[in-house]
């Protein structure tokens, strides 16, 4: 038996290559709203993690230096004694200076622990913060701020409509928390507020 030219050719015919790219349109457009969607609600995890991670530095730091340690929001780039400010987008943790007076063996103590920026990549991501600064002490617990105490909240949203907003939480106990305020806490959902 003998194979003419044409029967050996393979490939896709130009019908079966225009439903191919037909369907692959389709389903783009199906699916970009909603992976959109799902990155701008990525970022705002993201970035409530690392207040998150920054408030449970501060309150480590404070236990294992036997001393009270403060987190901060900050609107500049975070360093020592930074402006702090309820809706920053930088956080850093430093050791409370009022102790330094009366104790003497602190002086050369480094004050600045860490910081970090809290909106790297997620650039429409806003904190705004019951207080600008959260105090530990020694035992990992919330010192109070004058008028304004504890639970502190610090909520991170984005200026667009639709996407889910966290909140972190600090209670008095020091205890930390992620959840979401659009939601009531109960047994049954222990992601809300």
């Amino acid at each position: 038996m003998h194979l003419t030219p044409r029967s050996q050719s393979r490939g896709f015919s130009l019908v079966e290559l225009m439903i191919t790219i037909s369907l692959a349109a389709i389903l783009m457009v199906v699916a970009i709203p909603s992976f959109s969607s799902w990155i701008q609600n990525t970022k705002i995890r993201s970035t409530a993690e690392a207040l998150q991670n920054g408030i449970r530095l501060a309150k480590t730091e404070a236990v294992r230096r036997s001393r009270l340690v403060d987190f901060r929001l900050t609107a500049v780039a975070p360093a020592k004694d930074a402006a702090r400010s309820k809706s920053g987008t930088n956080w850093y943790v430093q050791q409370n200076a009022v102790l330094l007076a009366s104790d003497s063996t602190d002086a050369d103590y480094n004050l600045f622990v860490q910081g970090s920026s809290l909106s790297g990549a997620n650039a429409n991501v806003t904190v705004a913060g019951s207080a600008d600064t959260v105090t530990f002490n020694s035992l990992g617990r919330v010192v109070p701020i004058s008028g304004n105490n504890p639970p502190y909240t610090f909520d991170i949203n984005t200026a667009d409509a639709g996407y889910r907003k966290l909140r972190v939480v600090v209670t008095a106990s020091g205890q930390i928390r992620m959840c979401d305020p659009q939601i009531t806490l109960s047994s049954t959902t222990p992601t809300g507020c």
